[in-house]
């Protein structure tokens, strides 16, 4: 099976999203899957556990959320998106965050394939799914599988567009966290 992962921040650094792709790619590829990831990088040639990563834009800083979000912001996003989806022919896409208004957004559009979204988010104050919501109800028919990572992520897509929606946490890797010391506690 060819599968897709698209993760909408800065694949160049390991945090928690681009984890939450590397991981999978990596067992994917483990299992004999043919896998490739699209995001966005500040650095040529990042690769985590040697799964191909299709190159799209740089990342720019945004705050959001209390925190900088490194993510694409081009109007080229949607010609890349398809571009890249034409040329790999994925038999699966799994799209991190599906509609946030970037990378994730234009490959959900230009998408042909069968997709997976994964909702991360909670915000306080949603403004993007307030705004965008006739947009994204529109694309929502696209996604044939909803995974949210946490109940409070669940809740909150769930208050704009229902649907049932897996939750699936955050993986960890056991063998690596294992092989680590534990930290010492000073007070």
């Amino acid at each position: 099976m060819k599968i897709g992962l698209v993760c909408p921040y800065d694949y160049s650094y390991h945090g928690g999203i681009s984890a939450h792709v590397s991981y999978p790619a990596h067992y994917f590829l483990l299992m004999g899957h043919r896998v490739k990831i699209f995001a966005p990088c500040s650095k040529n040639g990042v690769s985590y556990f040697g799964a191909d990563v299709i190159r799209v834009e740089k990342p720019l800083s945004m705050p959001s959320n209390k925190s900088i979000a490194h993510i694409p912001i081009s109007p080229w996003l949607p010609i890349q998106a398809k571009r890249g989806l034409s040329q790999e022919g994925f038999d699966i896409l799994h799209i991190h965050e599906p509609f946030c208004p970037t990378l994730s957004f234009s490959v959900l559009m230009e998408s042909h394939f069968i997709n997976v979204g994964t909702f991360h988010a909670y915000y306080s104050k949603p403004r993007a799914y307030w705004l965008f919501q006739p947009i994204f109800r529109r694309l929502r028919p696209k996604l044939q599988g909803k995974i949210a990572v946490s109940q409070a992520a669940r809740e909150y897509v769930s208050c704009y567009f229902s649907g049932d929606y897996q939750i699936i946490p955050i993986g960890v890797d056991v063998d690596f966290s294992s092989s680590s010391s534990p930290s010492r506690r000073v007070c």
